[in-house]
């Protein structure tokens, strides 16, 4: 077993070779997780461009493990997935997937403990200095893939937060009748106008009291936005307040095109990764407004479905409204934590 500083020893060999992660392996650890993925039936798929951006800040050396067979075939991966700078909350996230043909031999326990005492380093660090700060540590599954709650189960944690995919028609009338601009606002496309600072603007403040939130600079927003393959500025909105200074953006709406998830799914979809309204406009039907637009963009460019995922216990009340508007859930994901 290669020698990989700080981290805990893996008690499992299994004839695996375990080593860190370089900066040539994303490719091969993409391969497994897809060949996890089409065996388990995951409704979400990354594409390899997703995990390159997730693993660009990463220290390799520490935060990630992979298992080779003897004739270099990637086996079974774990990484520790963390955002530096969380204003409310320290979050750190165990990730990782065995081969179908490796499991049921204690690999997939290993592999969680494995990356639980790594990610309770990364936390501490994480929240030096900053002790009144709530910690989270965890590992996530889709509802219905067995074998990822089974792990969990297995390695005594408990859930702790619940997620839930949801799809709608783009041809619900619901969503057709909300159209109009409230007075002193304007609705403006993210391709047609820079709207980029106001966006980060107003994500910062409408995501503040919500669990899990990072505020991004602006060199970050930037980068997650335009570093990423899937977004699309053409499918992305934002409501401008024209009585103020600046027109700063009010609610805003961020449409993404997974397209390594419509073969699965059937269709081709706008995704919204973020719908959200600054405390000071909500009640005002904004969220109907950007949903409803989202809509008709996404039947002008050809999709049949407009498709989201939500905190249940969102503060603001998203689920109850998707739910309203004739959203209906596609899949469910957990995460676990100790207990």
């Amino acid at each position: 077993m290669t020698d990989h500083p700080t981290a805990p020893p893996l008690p499992v060999a299994d004839g695996l070779l375990w080593r860190a992660w370089t900066g040539d392996d994303a490719e091969r650890c993409q391969g497994l997780l897809e060949r996890v993925w089409d065996h388990d039936g995951h409704e979400e798929r990354p594409a390899l461009d997703e995990l390159l951006r997730a693993v660009a800040h990463l220290d390799l050396a520490r935060d990630t493990l992979l298992g080779e067979d003897d004739g270099g075939e990637v086996r079974a991966v774990v990484r520790v997935a963390y955002r530096e700078g969380d204003a409310d909350l320290v979050k750190v996230t165990v990730r990782g997937a065995v081969d179908p043909d490796r499991r049921r031999r204690g690999i997939g326990r290993a592999l969680l403990a494995w990356g639980f005492a790594r990610a309770d380093e990364v936390a501490g660090r994480l929240a030096e200095g900053r002790r009144e700060l709530p910690v989270s540590v965890g590992f996530c599954t889709e509802d219905h893939v067995a074998p990822e709650v089974a792990l969990a189960r297995a390695s005594g944690l408990e859930p702790t937060r619940w997620f839930t995919g949801m799809r709608r028609d783009v041809g619900a009338a619901d969503l057709d009748t909300v159209v109009e601009v409230p007075d002193g606002l304007r609705l403006v496309r993210a391709d047609q106008e820079d709207v980029t600072e106001r966006l980060r603007l107003a994500h910062n403040e409408a995501f503040r009291d919500h669990w899990g939130s990072v505020e991004y600079s602006a060199d970050d927003w930037r980068r997650e936005l335009e570093g990423g393959a899937e977004y699309r500025p053409a499918l992305s909105a934002a409501v401008l307040d024209t009585t103020a200074p600046g027109e700063p953006a009010v609610a805003y709406l961020i449409g993404s095109e997974y397209e390594q998830d419509w073969a699965h799914r059937g269709s081709s979809e706008l995704y919204v990764d973020v719908l959200g309204t600054v405390r000071s406009a909500r009640g005002r039907g904004l969220a109907r407004l950007l949903l409803a637009w989202s809509a008709r963009r996404a039947a002008e460019v050809g999709h049949a479905h407009v498709g989201l995922d939500v905190d249940t216990e969102n503060p603001s009340g998203a689920y109850a409204l998707y739910e309203a508007l004739g959203f209906v859930r596609t899949h469910g994901e957990t995460r676990w934590e100790r207990a």
